[in-house]
Formats: C-alpha cells, structure tokens, sequence
C-alpha cells in the first residue's frame, strides 16, 4: 500500500463541482461524485459547489473551490472528489495552486472522469498537465475561448 493510501485510508471526502454559467446544471456532478463515495465507502462531508464561475479565472474568483480547499485540509478528511479537471482549474497557473494545496495536506484527488481514478499513474497525471497548458496557450492566443 502507497504512502497516501496509509494516509487517506479510513478517512472522508470533499466533493467539488463548478458552471461556468448560471443557466448550466451541476447536478449531475453531484450526483456522480455523491455516487462514488456511496460505492467505496467513504463518508461525504459536503460538497462545494461555484455556479456560473469561470475556470480560468484566478482562483480568489471561486469561493467555493477555496472553501472546499480549505475544508480538505482538516485532518479527517482524505479526498477531493471531482467530476472532471477542467471543474477545478482551466488553466496551469490555477490547478498548481489547487493541486500545491491539496499535496501539502496530504489530499488524495479523485477525478472521476477517469476510469480508475485510484490508480492513476505518473503517465495520465503528465497527460492532463499537457492539457491545461495547451488549453492555456490556446486561450492566450485566442484560439480558443
């Protein structure tokens, strides 16, 4: 068993969701993170939820993604439950920032668009790096909005 299984093992999860517009349902994020914790037996504290925020924005700009950073830091909570990455950050600047919090605290992430999150090697980590950096360079350059 990993170092951060040990660390995590026996311990509760926070769950966050995000729209980038008002008009957008997170529903379903819910549904799908509470529905995670349900099959591995892991208590759901709560989830956060940013509704019509942005994900390129700077990070000050999500109350709720602060809240949910700041609630994974108590000691009895050992995961960040996500739907997909780009509901946590749109651009590298800010998922370093999410990602520096949440290691410092020994926070396992779960990201649920991946087929099995709990083994998610060095290789698919490195994969959606390159991702939120491409999606950076597009923006900045306007390719893409």
């Amino acid at each position: 068993m990993s170092k951060l299984k040990e660390r995590t093992m026996g311990k509760a999860a926070i769950g966050y969701a995000r729209t980038s517009t008002k008009k957008q349902c997170y529903d379903f994020q819910v549904r799908e993170i509470e529905r995670w914790c349900e099959e591995s037996g892991i208590e759901l504290k709560q989830v956060f939820v940013d509704h019509g925020v942005s994900g390129g924005k700077p990070i000050e700009k999500s109350p709720a993604l602060l809240d949910a950073i700041n609630a994974s830091e108590s000691e009895d909570i050992g995961y960040f439950v996500y739907q997909y990455r780009d509901r946590v950050a749109r651009c590298v600047k800010r998922a370093a920032l999410v990602d520096e919090r949440l290691n410092a605290s020994s926070t396992e992430q779960i990201n649920l668009s991946m087929r099995y999150p709990e083994f998610m090697e060095a290789t698919e980590i490195f994969v959606a790096q390159m991702k939120d950096a491409f999606r950076d360079y597009f923006r900045s350059t306007g390719e893409m909005e």
